[in-house]
């Protein structure tokens, strides 16, 4: 009988399997396996041979000082979800490391203010009907003032359902209308003597014409530390508190192409805003001593291209309103302003305007369908001067939101075509929906989503579930509309994804349009399904001499065992090939149990138990 030695790879002729790099023609037709292309005899008798797959999870421990979900067993399935949404929106991945859990991708209609509690707004309406697109407010007293082409129009109840308002003859088209203290300014577009700041007394509603006319031709106007603050029309020029005829301007930029845009008053600054080009510029002018004002210095200055429309300022903090959107400023310790990243809007921001801890801002046509306000709230901020934000109050249709103001803690807003639009607490919106986030469940891999649960208040109304997948359109998960119960869970899909998103619809009682659905958590548990690698244990016999089909081949043992430890010494991928299949994989471990020391140059007989972990794709 002959002796094969294979103390080396076996070499020579082309490999059985046709392109595959460490493989052996020994197998499967001799031998049953082999190991980075070296052939094995298995040793069945061990009962040692097993090929599993890897835990799909691993066990874990909550460290954490309070429970949470990682405290409990979550039988295969992940959780995701939110229990409040007042950190605001435009976050578009709902757990990456630096994602907040109470933040949310987008929203209309419903009021996320309340820590744990998702609402529907309050309606809108109509309360003064126009086509005039110089709609600016103002509030004196109980009063609301609005202008509306050359002319001036008062109401003691716009909020009513049948509103009447007054009309107060202009002289001109109005450029900006601006109160101060019981009086409304108003700036009138004119020639000669009509030209300038004219005053609507509060009391008597009567205009001041030209005795208030400066004959000259201002665009903006403002008030700021007990300052009226005028900028020229199509001019640099800049006047504070200017009096008599052809008044001199106390400030001319020197870009001749400077226009002033708006004003605002700060903790220890008036701050003045305009643009020449694609340059955008905030000035700051301080107080001296004596009362009079420093010349003015910039205070920030806006990347290139992004041009400031509007200044308004709340309880000493800034909102510039911009081409792009809109951004937060709050002053430094010489009054320059530290400017927050932009918040982006798909159409310029032109008016803002504070009350309490909130600053209402114009979101012009902020959907195809919608235009109206958003929302900034003062006491959460999700980045360095970067405060919460969402939409908040719309109108159904299209039109610039010029001005915003608040009366009798109600906002009232005007859009250019359309008129006055107030807040209607007779009324929530029919529905309203919270987009989330992407969520990944923290691993890119595939997964499916088992279930998705709500709870909420007592229900009035319908609460629905969207869902949609790996950058696909959305589909409806369900909804709950049983009446007065308190939860619901939604089955999920069969679908496997990598990453989804919710849009959670809120929709009011189809009775009584002051009562809706108030959600206060959702949560999607999905099961992942990673690609999992095949563990091969494999006890290979390594014996001097085995006989195979009446052939006997000789076994260098201790070359060999050499060969399979320099695996775990040196890892590297090698392929396994087990009958006709080939799995690449990396060796974990080696384990020599000798049985028989057949000769006496001690070496000797016996099983090395291979480990092998495969890698897959």
């Amino acid at each position: 009988m002959s002796l094969i030695t294979y103390t080396t790879a076996f070499t020579g002729g082309p490999s059985f399997f046709t392109g595959i790099s460490g493989a052996s023609e020994l197998v499967p037709h001799i031998f049953p396996v082999s190991i980075d292309g070296r052939a094995y005899m298995l040793d069945t008798a061990s009962g040692r041979y097993a090929r599993t797959f890897e835990a799909r999870l691993r066990d874990s421990v909550d460290q954490a000082e309070i429970p949470g979900e990682t405290s409990i067993n979550p039988q295969g399935l992940w959780r995701r979800g939110q229990t409040s949404w007042h950190f605001g929106f435009n976050q578009k991945y709902g757990d990456l490391p630096d994602s907040n859990v109470q933040r949310f991708n987008d929203s209309l209609g419903v009021d996320v203010w309340t820590e744990g509690e998702l609402t529907l707004l309050d309606d809108t309406k109509v309360s003064l009907s126009t086509t005039g697109t110089n709609l600016y407010l103002a509030v004196v007293g109980d009063e609301l003032f609005c202008s509306d082409g050359s002319n001036i129009k008062y109401s003691t109840d716009p909020f009513a359902s049948s509103p009447t308002w007054t009309t107060i003859t202009g002289t001109g088209a109005v450029r900006d209308l601006q109160t101060i203290g019981d009086d409304a300014y108003v700036v009138f577009a004119g020639t000669g003597s009509t030209q300038g700041i004219n005053k609507v007394d509060g009391g008597t509603h009567a205009l001041q014409g030209t005795s208030q006319a400066y004959g000259v031709e201002f665009g903006a106007i403002g008030y700021a530390k007990g300052r009226l603050i005028a900028g020229g029309h199509n001019s640099a020029k800049l006047w504070f508190d200017p009096s008599g005829n052809n008044p001199t301007a106390d400030f001319t930029h020197p870009d001749s192409k400077f226009r002033w845009t708006g004003f605002a008053s700060g903790q220890n600054a008036i701050y003045c805003a305009g643009f020449s080009g694609q340059t955008s510029m905030v000035y700051k002018i301080t107080l001296k001593a004596d009362g009079t004002l420093d010349t003015p210095v910039v205070a920030a200055e806006l990347p290139v291209g992004e041009e400031i429309k509007s200044l308004s300022s709340y309880l000493g903090f800034v909102i510039i309103g911009t081409n792009e959107g809109f951004r937060y400023a709050s002053p430094d310790s010489d009054a320059s302003l530290v400017v927050g990243q932009t918040i982006s809007l798909p159409n310029p921001v032109l008016t803002a305007d504070g009350h309490q801890e909130y600053i209402w801002v114009g979101f012009t046509n902020y959907t195809s369908a919608k235009t109206g306000l958003g929302r900034i709230d003062l006491s959460h901020f999700v980045d360095p001067n970067v405060p919460a934000s969402a939409p908040d109050l719309m109108y159904t249709g299209q039109g610039e939101v010029q001005s915003v103001t608040t009366l009798s803690s109600k906002q009232v807003f005007t859009v250019s075509g359309v008129g006055v639009v107030v807040q209607d607490t007779a009324n929530l919106v029919a529905e309203g929906f919270c987009e989330t986030g992407t969520w990944r469940w923290g691993i890119p891999d595939p997964k499916f989503l088992a279930f998705f649960d709500l709870e909420y208040e007592t229900l009035n109304g319908e609460i629905a579930v969207d869902f949609a997948y790996d950058g696909g359109s959305y589909s409806s998960l369900g909804s709950a509309t049983a009446q007065s119960s308190v939860s619901r869970t939604l089955t999920g899909v069969d679908t496997q994804f990598r990453e989804a998103k919710f849009k959670v619809i809120l929709k009011r009682d189809s009775g009584t349009s002051t009562q809706g659905p108030v959600l206060g958590r959702w949560q999607a548990r999905a099961v992942p399904s990673p690609s999992r690698s095949e563990l091969f244990q494999v006890p290979i016999l390594l014996h001097q001499r085995i006989n195979r089909f009446n052939r006997e081949y000789h076994v260098d043992v201790n070359s060999e065992l050499e060969k399979l430890r320099n695996l775990i010494h040196d890892p590297r991928i090698i392929n396994y090939q087990e009958g006709n299949e080939v799995y690449r994989c990396i060796v974990e471990s080696v384990e020599w149990t000798p049985v028989d020391q057949p000769n006496d140059d001690f070496i000797f007989d016996g099983t090395a138990t291979v480990t092998l972990r495969s890698l897959v794709e």
